[in-house]
């Protein structure tokens, strides 16, 4: 699975994985403006409301998603 996200990720579209709003652990749109908020999407789903992860919001251990869980995430005040 991890091939088909390196995969995903590595084209410059804009797919739900590679969207601002996307919940990957959850499968979820979060983006409250989008007409697939709080629906199931797949990896390359696409909509028009797609934002883009400023590279300062992008983590390795959970790519931008912030959750307490992360142990790496510069957002929850820890160093890459």
């Amino acid at each position: 699975m991890d091939v088909l996200y390196d995969c995903i990720r590595s084209e410059e579209k804009k797919y739900c994985c590679t969207c601002k709003w996307y919940a990957e652990f959850e499968g979820v749109c979060c983006n409250g403006d989008s007409e697939h908020r709080g629906d199931f999407r797949n990896l390359d789903d696409t909509c028009d409301c797609w934002e883009n992860i400023e590279e300062k919001d992008r983590c390795n251990g959970c790519f931008g998603a912030a959750n307490n869980d992360c142990h790496i995430c510069p957002k929850n005040g820890l160093e890459v």
